[in-house]
């Protein structure tokens, strides 16, 4: 409803102004209720129902908090969905569903020995048809990703943030591993967000196989037999550009959205042996006529490259033969905020880090509050926090959303549990 202007604007180009004469956000929120209720009884046919609020004023929306539906008085909410012991059904009982087990169709077997399981992560929705568009949101996972067991990354000599093939019998996809015990030895868990639009080769679907679900229709996609292989990329980078690149030209990218730019991480098979024109091919554009600053170190393969229009960082290029020889991305990322960079700025940009090390806030933890995992440390530490409480006291994570708790806490453990 936010971008109720699109849907205006899209309809009038169509020759549809008429049947689409929203004037503001609140109004597709009036017809939204109304719709709600449309051909749904007092007594409940559907259990969603917010038609007390189509009549809604522009400032009660704007002013509106969350509520709990059904709603068909404008004064009066739910206080809790089904609490009344009435169920949306005919009899108004709830209703059981009588089913015979069916066990999973395709078995693991020895070329496909784990069983692949999928789902969302935190901070995305779907295919990031919205989420993917919000920096904060996208800050906290920026690629698609494979959890893997220690045990099952150890036997196949698999690393932490190490690219991966991940393959079924009916098709693959490139995604990072991300090595911990949260998932079990016999299994891999991907997240079904990323499509072609955000990362070269991370659709989940494209792994599952069509055995659905006679009812819901819903595909096997929590035990689909896969087999896992190293990636054993040539060169590995990322760029940070504030013109959008829509499909770089590596054997491997991930996309995701920064508040003034995109970021992409990158990966080839092939080396480039001028990496001055190997980052032409990748932007597609002339480079070389921008103010660009430049390291370059061929027998190591190593090459980072910042460019600048009237003094402003435009964007920054990094690559290297290991994943681990780049440096990290958290505090290039708050350089696009920058106006200008003096000679010693423009070389610690090259460098990847700040002078001072403290003006690096890692990764990003607390996506409400942009708050870094250094941050979160460095108080944990020098404040002698003890419990999640304190720290939303002292930096206000974790009391907005909540998402974020279940992390904060592992940090908190880890950070106290310390010599």
């Amino acid at each position: 409803a936010e971008d109720w202007w699109i849907v205006t604007e899209v309809a009038r180009r169509m020759g549809f102004s008429e049947a689409f004469p929203y004037q503001s956000a609140a109004d597709i929120f009036r017809e939204h209720a109304a719709l709600s209720g449309f051909e749904n009884s007092d007594s409940g046919v559907r259990d969603f129902n917010i038609s007390g609020l189509q009549n809604v004023s522009d400032q009660s929306y704007d002013e509106m908090s969350s509520f709990q539906w059904p709603v068909t008085d404008a004064v009066k909410t739910t206080p809790r969905l089904l609490g009344d012991g009435q169920f949306f059904t005919s009899s108004g009982k709830a209703q059981f569903v009588p089913i015979s087990y069916t066990p999973p169709r395709n078995l693991i077997s020895e070329k496909y020995p784990l069983l692949m399981n999928t789902g969302r992560v935190r901070d995305h929705w779907h295919s990031l048809t919205r989420t993917g568009k919000a920096p904060r949101l996208s800050r906290h996972i920026v690629e698609p990703f494979a959890s893997i067991n220690p045990e099952t990354s150890k036997r196949l000599n698999i690393a932490d943030n190490e690219l991966v093939h991940i393959k079924s019998a009916k098709g693959h996809i490139t995604v990072r591993a991300q090595v911990n015990d949260t998932i079990r030895p016999d299994e891999v868990f991907v997240p079904f967000h990323w499509n072609d639009q955000f990362a070269s080769d991370a659709r989940v679907d494209s792994l599952v196989f069509p055995e659905t679900d006679p009812v819901s229709g819903q595909p096997e996609f929590k035990t689909t037999p896969v087999c896992i292989e190293r990636s054993n990329f040539q060169w590995h980078g990322f760029l940070m550009t504030r013109d959008v690149i829509d499909y770089p030209l590596t054997n491997y990218w991930a996309k995701a959205r920064e508040d003034q730019f995109w970021r992409y991480e990158l990966a080839g098979n092939i080396v480039k042996t001028d990496w001055s024109q190997g980052l032409h091919e990748i932007l597609g554009d002339e480079t070389e006529h921008l103010d660009r600053i430049e390291y370059t170190d061929t027998g190591a393969g190593r090459y980072r490259s910042a460019w600048f229009i009237s003094g402003k960082l435009q964007g920054c290029f990094f690559a290297a033969p290991d994943y681990n020889d780049l440096p990290s991305r958290d505090w290039l990322l708050t350089q696009f905020n920058t106006d200008s960079f003096d000679y010693k700025q423009r070389l610690q940009l090259l460098a990847g880090h700040p002078a001072d090390s403290a003006a690096d806030t890692g990764p990003v933890v607390c996506c409400c509050f942009n708050i870094g995992e250094n941050t979160l440390i460095n108080a944990i530490q020098e404040q002698s926090l003890s419990n999640i409480e304190a720290i939303g006291q002292c930096l206000k994570a974790g009391t907005n959303c909540g998402s974020c708790i279940p992390e904060l806490k592992a940090l908190l453990n880890d950070v106290l549990q310390q010599p």
